[in-house]
This record gives C-alpha cells, sequence and structure tokens, in this order.
C-alpha cells in the first residue's frame, strides 16, 4: 500500500530509522518505477520518469515536492526529492530540466 505523504501524518520522513530509509536505487531502478509526488496535501500518480522531468522541467515540482516509489523500503516514508537518498533522480530531473531549457 502506498502511505500518505509524512506532511499528512505525525511522524515526520527524518524520524524514520535508518534501517527503514531507502537505499539508492539503480539507474534502471529509477527508469522502471512509478513515482508518486506531493507539492501539498494531495499526493499524485502514478508517475513515470519521463512525467516527473517534464513536472520538474516546468516548475510543478521541485526539490521540495515529497517522492515515493516502490524501490524504497517497507515501512520507508516518503522524501524529498532533494533529500540526499533521491540523489540519483534529482540528479537525472535535472539534467533533463537543464536541456529543455537551453532549447528554449
Amino acid at each position: 500500500a502506498i502511505k500518505p505523504p509524512p506532511h499528512t501524518r505525525s511522524e515526520s520522513a527524518t524520524g524514520d530509522p535508518p534501517s527503514l530509509l531507502p537505499s539508492m536505487p539503480s539507474q534502471s531502478e529509477l527508469f522502471a518505477s512509478e513515482w508518486h509526488y506531493s507539492n501539498g496535501p494531495d499526493s499524485f500518480g502514478p508517475a513515470t520518469l519521463s512525467t516527473m522531468r517534464d513536472l520538474f522541467a516546468t516548475g510543478q515540482i521541485d526539490a521540495e515536492a515529497f517522492v515515493w516509489n516502490s524501490t524504497m523500503k517497507e515501512g520507508a516514508d516518503w522524501l524529498h526529492l532533494g533529500d540526499p537518498a533521491n540523489k540519483s533522480l534529482l540528479a537525472l530531473l535535472k539534467g533533463e530540466a537543464n536541456e529543455a531549457r537551453e532549447r528554449d
């Protein structure tokens, strides 16, 4: 089951024990994963990596958005896109966003 974003729950993402924090997914896992995201009280998804790139490039999500996907360990909470555990995802999104801005 997909957990609601932490801002709709009593505990925060940073309060989870280290054993529940997600490990860095591989690039193939990032591309194959369906992502869920939230910038407020509502969550959206599933979204492909391509959709996430578009959302990031157009400013609809940023490093402060909460994200979640099935590569996160069981019981792991949603994390900010800018969290170190999401470094690979953020780098992919920034690269695509920068390329899109250069084309404009």
